[in-house]
């Protein structure tokens, strides 16, 4: 199975439906540190909506950094889960 291309898939389509409220409220919870929000949030199944962006505050960036693990163990779990 490609990750990879699946999830090049997801953002193309997601670029073209993200609401602009929601691309704003993902801006605003970077900058705040909100890392409950963004965990729902990749936890929701949007977590590639969060890639690509730069950040100044410190818990945000320990998060994108972590992010790629993170949706890489979710992958693995759907995997199992759906074979």
């Amino acid at each position: 199975m490609d990750f990879k291309t699946m999830n090049m898939d997801r953002e193309i389509i997601r670029n073209r439906t993200t609401p602009s409220y929601l691309k704003s409220n993902i801006r605003r919870w970077l900058r705040d540190g909100n890392i409950g929000k963004l965990e729902q949030l990749v936890l929701s199944g949007c977590g590639d909506l969060l890639s690509g962006h730069t950040v100044n505050n410190s818990d945000s960036k320990n998060f994108l950094g972590y992010l790629n693990n993170y949706l890489v163990i979710i992958a693995s779990y759907q995997y199992i889960y759906y074979g």
